[in-house]
């Protein structure tokens, strides 16, 4: 398993991509190995929304199996129009295709998972089970959840809990791992995008 951390604002200001670091995944005996830079690879980040996104889906697997050396399933992806809850499976779904379109193809696929999932969390299966656990939001020193933009339903992770860090890892690897071998890593994004709303006091 590989993991790719990404920093937006640098993507906009030069063009890069990505920097890959070597770890070991936190709940796999899989040893992450550094992504080698002799030659670039090509990478692509797809998202596939709704209905039009899924027509001639063959088609559009095929060319991204066919034409890139990293691929990334981003969040949100659905073929209904309707996004929350979904994308764990969606990406399982589709990385199961790819792979049997063209299970020659040396192509690494990566789960879409960012550090701040702000108003996009809700569209993963993990959100519920974050949304139930009130002790594992960040708050502020009232005690009031702070929370991403306008969404007051879209609760950051307490990255202070160790109960709440268990939980956001197991979100992001969890459905590479359900690929069985499929997916070969995290594409972790929005490591320098912290756009918090509703804090009431500093601390």
């Amino acid at each position: 398993m590989s993991v790719v951390f990404t920093s937006r604002a640098k993507k906009q200001a030069s063009g890069a991509s990505c920097q890959v670091t070597c770890v070991e995944a936190a709940s796999t005996n899989t040893t992450v190995t550094a992504q080698k830079w002799s030659t670039v690879p090509k990478w692509a980040d797809f998202g596939l929304w709704g209905p039009l996104g899924f027509k001639d889906l063959d088609f559009k697997l095929e060319f991204m199996m066919d034409n890139y050396d990293i691929i990334s399933l981003e969040k949100c992806s659905s073929d209904d129009g309707n996004p929350y809850y979904k994308s764990e499976k969606i990406f399982v779904d589709l990385t199961s295709k790819m792979r049997t379109i063209r299970p020659d193809r040396d192509v690494k696929i990566l789960h879409y998972w960012g550090i701040m999932l702000t108003n996009t969390i809700g569209c993963y299966e993990a959100s519920k089970e974050l949304n139930k656990n009130p002790d594992l939001w960040l708050k502020d020193d009232l005690g009031n959840p702070v929370y991403a933009t306008r969404h007051t339903e879209n609760y950051y992770y307490d990255f202070r809990s160790e109960e709440a860090r268990n939980l956001w890892v197991k979100a992001a690897i969890d459905p590479v791992i359900q690929t069985n071998g499929g997916a070969n890593g995290i594409y972790l994004d929005q490591i320098d995008n912290w756009n918090i709303r509703g804090l009431k006091a500093c601390g």
